[in-house]
Parts: structure tokens; sequence; C-alpha cells
């Protein structure tokens, strides 16, 4: 069995607004560059508390990109952590609210099997589970 070696999108570059782990929406592109100096092979990509229509894997041309990225730098994107959904956990509210959540979880699911990341990751402090992206799923 071979080991690989991975990190968490958000550690390996300076966040331009000094926040654990924020959203990096100008400097992400970089971490490919150094993840791959350093040898890293895999990212475990993160959606956080920023607008997370604004991460790039919300989008199309975003997508490409880390695709583009992954490709060039030889690193794999097998999982995301949704880490917005600790801080917004669609299990503890009922109504519309909870429909919307669910909603934009499906949506972050989605995106990610338009970018073969095979494993969507949703914790909280009461539950962790694990998604796998509807293209993925083996019955």
């Amino acid at each position: 069995m071979v080991s690989r070696m991975g990190f968490m999108q958000g550690d390996l570059v300076e966040p331009a607004d000094k926040r654990r782990r924020s959203f990096l929406t100008d400097c992400w592109r970089e971490e490919f560059t150094v993840a791959q100096k350093v040898g890293f092979e895999l990212i475990e990509w993160r959606i956080g508390e920023e607008p997370i229509l604004m991460n790039p894997v919300m989008s199309s041309t975003g997508r490409d990109q880390m695709r583009q990225l992954s490709g060039e730098c030889d690193i794999c994107i097998p999982s995301l952590y949704a880490d917005f959904m600790m801080h917004a956990p669609f299990h503890k509210v009922a109504g519309r609210e909870h429909r919307a959540r669910l909603d934009l979880l499906g949506a972050v699911i989605e995106a990610c099997a338009e970018v073969d990341i095979k494993l969507v990751v949703v914790h909280s402090r009461t539950t962790g589970i694990s998604f796998l992206p509807a293209r993925q799923r083996r019955y």
C-alpha cells in the first residue's frame, strides 16, 4: 500500500484576512504550487463560512481551474470538507431553513461530482457524516 501525504486547503498560504483557514479568494491557486514544492500529493478541499458561491468548486470556471492546476501539479483532490455545515447544521433547524441548508449541501455535492471529488465530509459538534457525490456511488 502506497502512502500519500496531503493537506487541507487553506493551510499552506497566509490568509489575506489572517483568520484561521479562511477561504483564500485571491490566492487559492498558489497552494497547488506550494504543495507540489513540498511534496504533497493530496488536497482536501474546503468550503468554509465565506460566501459559498465564491468558492471555486461552485463555478464551472473555478472547477476548470482546479482541474488544470491539479493536473499541472500532479495533486489529487479526493475529498471536500463542508466546514460551513458545522456553523449552520441542517439537522438543527426545521421548515424552510432546513430545506435551504439541504439544498445548499446538495449543490455542493453535485459540484464535487463535476470536479471528481469523491467524498464530501460534513461534521458538526454532535455528528460526523460523509457523502459520496451522486456520480461516485456504486450500488
